[in-house]
């Protein structure tokens, strides 16, 4: 059908707003705007926009914000996580690997995968963007970083 929905509401909570969107409307105005803005508000959506108040359109960018941090977020295992967490300490591959019995090699292979997964090239890359997302735990705790080596940045050497 040739119909167009703009929703016009006194709700401006998240889950109204978009269970509107997904179900199809167009636009989503607060019923505070005035009746030139209701006007203009009709022919952008006649003319194929999507009208939305900027307190609304603040809320849907939020919601893209956060969902890409999730999607970042899950595309790590578990244990990749953790190594994410354990290279943010400074610690080098001989010694997450003795923390988390896993073999220096083994190391490697996950942070390889962890940079392929975050599109990064380094630790100083991975241990930011782990912040940055909030995979990395920024209370750390008593892990403090090692006198010795802390590893190379690229996990093939």
């Amino acid at each position: 059908p040739d119909i167009i929905t703009l929703m016009v509401t006194i709700y401006d909570d998240d889950k109204h707003i978009f269970d509107a969107l997904k179900a199809g409307a167009v636009g989503y105005m607060m019923k505070k705007i005035g009746p030139d803005e209701m006007i203009q508000a009709i022919r952008v959506a006649l003319d194929g926009g999507s009208p939305i108040t900027p307190n609304i359109a603040r809320k849907v960018v939020n919601l893209f914000q956060h969902q890409q941090q999730q999607d970042d977020n899950a595309s790590l295992t578990a244990r990749e996580a953790e190594i994410l967490q354990e290279l943010a300490t400074g610690l080098s591959y001989v010694e997450i690997g003795n923390k988390l019995s896993l073999s220096v090699d083994g190391i490697r292979y996950h942070v390889r995968n962890i940079y392929r997964k975050l599109q990064v090239h380094s630790r100083s890359e991975a241990v930011s963007k782990g912040i940055n997302n909030r995979i990395i735990n920024l209370a750390i705790g008593d892990n403090t970083p090692s006198d010795s080596a802390a590893g190379s940045d690229n996990p093939a050497s």
